[in-house]
């Protein structure tokens, strides 16, 4: 009996351990028949620069039932987590996908510049359940590395570029294909790329949104190639008109591309024929070519460059052109990412420190004063006691006091609830900081805003902004003593959602803790700011107008480091600029940043309630030399002022906000030479932005200071030289060794590259303490007026210095009217 009962057991054991792996099965057949499938595809064609934002591409098949929910994305961040850096975010988009229904989502996610692993989690959410989830690698791109994106039917046809050396560079470009899809609607999405190569496709349904964000790119800093060839009628005439250094009126075939060959050192490329898109020139100077028939031409465009190149490199006999492996590194060249493993990380657009302590100057709550309460009381307490007591008592009704003292007590009660609730302070106090800048007479502005929220006890709230702009957690919420409120953990993830607006939903909020966030977009300013400066023999002059459509106060236009007030400008006023012409550069380290924001604002540095303006704090921070050393520009003619309007609308619910917002503009202006009265371009009239930085100690327009074994690079670019032959160029040099012993004039202090345009490299030059002349110096400045320098210092032979302090570097160019 005992022996069949185990029996019995053994083969019970027997069904169950078959019936697991069905059980298995069936779930297995279960998730199949739903029929979800994911791809994702992270920046562009897998690749993303570090600290920039991206576009994350999510594209779903649902072959099964009807599903809603939402795609999730976030990075595996650096452990452990930094203490004061951004805090950990999910972020995420709506969406519903019908049965049998293919759908794109693209979620836009900012990368943090320390990464766990290089991939990122990507989850399709229903409810609370993870329907389906997946990790998808990308290729992460460093500072220094040059990432160029190809708009071109055919796709691989531009993989050469990943093939060619680049001068100066350590690393060999990286080419991603993409559609017209893959361009993006605000210019912080293009971040991750240096150039865009636009060739033979079909760019008619590009919309109002993408041309916005490819000017405010290129104004930014990007590099766009323009080809033409036989197919140009469906590119170039899609593309904004103010970009393209040619406005091409049509198709000719040549017999001979001689310019081209000469220009690419090469022989003769034969008869052909050779198509080219022709036409006439726009704001821009012909590199080969002549200005009737240009093939080759760039324009600066703000702080970027664009070229027009009138062949389709994709073609015959253009491919196959021996000139090839000179034209596209030479045109790459003009890209002004960082020429090799720089010593910090530039995002796309450097905006500077963050304005901590305006960020931090909040606003005030406004608490209801207690006096209206105290009247309230006062006189409740004269109606239902002596006052009521007196008159009943008169008209002999004692007993209506019975009702009258609950009644008037429910009145009060009311009034005093309706009264609080219109008088009461403000739950949060919060500050936006907002950085626009624009080129000189364009309507589109990259905008920068920081946002900063303080609560004087613990809630939750949400934070609105429009929809389309990027939102990224700053810094880890600290206390007013800049301790962390918390761990890594301490928290669950922030959640920022991109739907029809842009919320952080449920932001906890800790008690005297200040969380900050920025916010980047673009946005229109109307006609923008109008103005051209001329040098003309020893005076600068020239208009500035006003066609932002609103006031702007403490206006003022900064070249070097002078500044020249303006006041305020109505909408549409203009304003006459002339003054003497700025001599040299700053001799001292420090003076740069802090001198221009001491003369910029405020006449007196502390407000009249005793604390320093915010706006004082704004300006230190956006001219400082770390706005410099992270790829920011000083130097030039730029217009500097505070708008009466912000463009970023903050909304913060489920409480009640004091608001204080702090708007500046900055568009560089047009600066030329009047080279009939005027042959010697100063420093002081140039414009510098670093190129590299390594071992250096401190960086700004005009002061370095680097370690033994330490680089530096920097590129000028000079006021529109136009018909300038330019002929010497000067580099004065002064400072002194760490340690303190100076630098005798004369000394030597071993060689500076200086980049040939015309043959695409670098040179070598010597270096001594001092002025130094370099005759012949037409080559080292390029068509759209850049000279870029690199300087390595090692220590003499038989000195002990570890590192040299250059006090003053300044360059100037001498030239005479062509």
């Amino acid at each position: 009996m005992r022996a069949g009962r185990r029996c019995y057991l053994i083969l019970l054991l027997a069904i169950f351990g078959l019936a697991l792996p069905g059980a298995a099965r069936a779930d297995s057949a279960v998730n199949a028949a739903a029929g979800l499938s994911m791809d994702v595809r992270v920046g562009y064609n897998g690749a993303a620069r570090l600290g920039a934002w991206v576009p994350v591409q999510v594209t779903v098949a649902n072959d099964g039932q009807d599903l809603a929910g939402r795609v999730e994305v976030q990075f595996e961040t650096g452990s452990p987590a930094i203490a004061f850096g951004p805090a950990p975010t999910v972020y995420s988009t709506p969406a519903t996908f019908p049965q049998h229904s293919h759908k794109r989502l693209v979620v836009d996610v900012p990368i943090p510049t320390a990464l766990r692993t290089d991939r990122v989690q990507v989850r399709l959410i229903s409810g609370n359940q993870t329907v389906l989830q997946q990790a998808q690698g990308f290729t992460p791109i460093s500072s220094s590395d040059l990432a160029c994106g190809v708009f071109d039917q055919t796709l691989g046809t531009y993989d050469f570029l990943g093939s060619l050396d680049l001068p100066g560079r350590q690393q060999r470009a990286k080419v991603a294909d993409l559609t017209l899809a893959d361009l993006p609607g605000q210019g912080a999405l293009l971040g991750s790329l240096d150039c865009l190569v636009v060739g033979d496709i079909n760019l008619t349904s590009m919309d109002s949104a993408q041309k916005l964000a490819l000017t405010s790119w290129v104004g930014n800093g990007g590099l766009l190639i323009v080809t033409g060839g036989v197919n140009w009628q469906q590119s170039i005439p899609a593309l904004p008109p103010e970009l393209v250094p040619v406005h091409v009126t049509g198709l000719s075939a040549l017999s001979s591309i001689a310019p081209l060959d000469q220009f690419a050192h090469v022989g003769d490329a034969g008869p052909g024929p050779w198509p080219v898109a022709q036409g006439t020139l726009q704001n821009s100077s012909v590199v080969a070519g002549s200005a009737t028939n240009p093939l080759l031409a760039v324009r600066r465009f703000g702080a970027g460059t664009v070229f027009f190149y009138a062949l389709d490199p994709t073609q015959e006999p253009a491919r196959s052109w021996a000139g090839n492996n000179f034209l596209w590194p030479y045109m790459l060249s003009y890209a002004n990412t960082p020429l090799a493993g720089a010593g910090y990380q530039q995002s796309f657009s450097s905006w500077g420190p963050t304005p901590v302590t305006a960020l931090g100057a909040l606003p005030n709550l406004n608490p209801p004063p207690p006096v209206w309460l105290v009247l309230f009381l006062l006189g409740y307490g004269l109606l239902v006691g002596p006052l009521a007591f007196v008159v009943l008592r008169r008209l002999d009704r004692q007993a209506w006091l019975l009702v009258l003292v609950p009644l008037t007590a429910l009145i009060g009660t009311v009034a005093t609830v309706r009264l609080a609730a219109q008088h009461q302070g403000s739950d949060i106090a919060a500050t936006e900081v907002t950085l626009l800048r624009a080129d000189a007479g364009s309507p589109v502005a990259m905008s920068h805003t920081y946002i900063g929220l303080f609560s004087p006890r613990p809630q939750a709230i949400d934070l609105h902004v429009p929809n389309g702009v990027l939102v990224a957690t700053m810094r880890r919420t600290s206390n007013q003593f800049g301790n962390a409120t918390g761990g890594a953990n301490a928290q669950p993830p922030l959640q920022v959602s991109e739907g029809m607006d842009v919320f952080v939903p449920a932001l906890q909020l800790a008690p005297g803790a200040l969380s900050t966030f920025t916010v980047d977009s673009q946005t229109t300013i109307g006609g923008g700011i109008v103005g051209t400066l001329t040098a003309d023999g020893q005076v600068l002059h020239g208009q500035v107008q006003n066609r932002t459509g609103q006031r702007i106060t403490n206006a003022a236009v900064v070249v070097g480091t002078t500044v020249l007030p303006l006041g305020t400008l109505n909408s549409n006023d203009t304003r006459s600029v002339s003054t003497a012409l700025p001599v040299g550069t700053a001799t001292a380290p420090g003076n740069v940043d802090s001198g221009v924001a001491a003369r910029l604002y405020p006449p007196a540095p502390v407000s009249a309630g005793g604390a320093e303006d915010p706006r004082r704090d704004i300006l230190d921070r956006v001219f400082s030399a770390s706005s410099f050393s992270s790829g920011g520009t000083q130097g030039g003619a730029l217009f500097v002022g505070w708008l009466d309007q912000t463009p970023l609308h903050v909304d913060v619910r489920q409480a009640r906000a004091a608001m204080r917002q702090l708007t500046l503009l900055e568009a560089p202006l047009d600066l030329s030479v009047d080279t009939t009265s005027l042959d010697t371009i100063s420093s002081a009239l140039m414009s510098e932005h670093s190129l590299l930085s390594v071992g250096v100690t401190q960086a700004q327009a005009g002061h370095y200071s680097i370690a033994a074994g330490g680089s530096f690079g920097v590129e000028y670019d000079l006021p529109s030289p136009a018909h300038l032959a330019v002929q010497t160029m000067h580099l004065f040099v002064n400072g002194g060794y760490s340690g303190g012993t100076p630098l005798a004039s004369g000394e030597n202090l071993g060689t500076i590259s200086a980049f040939n345009w015309t043959v695409d490299n670098w040179q070598s030059l010597p270096l001594v303490a001092g002025d130094n002349v370099y005759q012949g110096a037409g080559n080292l400045v390029s068509p759209t007026g850049q000279v870029r320098l690199r300087y390595s210092f090692k220590a003499p032979t038989g000195s002990t210095a570890s590192g040299v302090d250059f006090t003053q570097f300044a360059l100037s160019i001498n030239g005479s009217a062509s």
